[in-house]
């Protein structure tokens, strides 16, 4: 399961975020969505695809994306960066380097 969700197989389908959060990379809106995921549910930090920013840009819309340590990448095509953008720190500082965790986990360091 874990090398699963390394590699993103397996992942919890991702839910579009509710409408009184908005689509804006913000701290507000990233730990409101995350009080809508399951806090025992574990994530892989390692997983560009999947990790819990990139899960966050997937239920904001933005579907073809990669994350790295305190970036994320906007891709025309796979491999073709259309933009690449900072994370804000204030969401960055947070996320942690750990290979397993929880969404609760995260949560709790935002509080």
């Amino acid at each position: 399961m874990f090398l699963e969700s390394i590699f993103g197989f397996g992942t919890s389908a991702v839910k579009p975020i509710p409408p009184a959060i908005t689509t804006e990379l913000t701290r507000e809106n990233f730990v409101a969505w995350l009080k809508t995921k399951n806090p025992d549910e574990e994530y892989s930090y390692l997983n560009t695809t999947g990790c819990a920013f990139a899960q966050f840009l997937h239920a904001t819309g933005r579907n073809n994306i990669r994350v790295g340590n305190n970036y994320w990448l906007d891709l025309d095509a796979p491999g073709v960066v259309r933009e690449k953008q900072m994370i804000p720190a204030s969401i960055s500082d947070h996320l942690g380097h750990s290979f397993r965790v929880t969404f609760g986990s995260l949560l709790s360091r935002f509080t």
